[in-house]
């Protein structure tokens, strides 16, 4: 009997993907992502820096401008919110698009993020990675830079990106 397998030419699933890791982070499981990194707790009381890695999939047209949109409906149920988009990158070759952020938590204080979109389109299907970086307000300046160069390492075993 023939067999099916996961992935496949069919259903590729996500690409192979790889990020630095700073000294002082650490991968840890986060649910419903391909990878997650954060800052070591070294006892400082303060909101961990960290970075997510997800993936999902659209049918027909969506780009990564598309996604951003999608960002600002998320954020506009945030406490005071704050949004400068749409801001793009490339990355190895990849186009990312994406977003900074702001919006406070009632129990951390401000929180500041980036986040960017990368799409491939596979016959009706369009691959969605998500990539957010998230740092206590207090410490962008400090943290900021880290994410970035995080974001700038990403290497994706995958065709172009739109």
């Amino acid at each position: 009997m023939p067999q099916v397998t996961y992935p496949s030419r069919v259903v590729p699933g996500p690409p192979p993907l790889r990020m630095e890791l700073p000294d002082g982070w650490e991968q840890v499981w986060v649910p419903e992502t391909l990878v997650a990194i954060v800052e070591k707790d070294t006892g400082a009381g303060h909101f961990l820096a960290n970075v997510t890695v997800r993936f999902f999939q659209r049918v027909g047209a969506f780009t990564g401008p598309d996604a951003v949109d999608e960002l600002r409906g998320w954020l506009a149920d945030k406490e005071d919110p704050q949004f400068e988009g749409d801001k793009g990158v490339e990355v190895d070759g990849r186009m990312w698009h994406g977003a900074h952020l702001a919006f406070r938590d009632p129990n951390v204080g401000t929180i500041g993020q980036v986040h960017f979109f990368t799409t491939a389109a596979e016959n009706d299907v369009v691959d969605v990675l998500h990539f957010t970086g998230s740092c206590g307000g207090d410490r962008a300046q400090e943290d900021m830079p880290t994410i970035r160069r995080i974001l700038e390492s990403i290497r994706l075993e995958t065709g172009a990106g739109a």
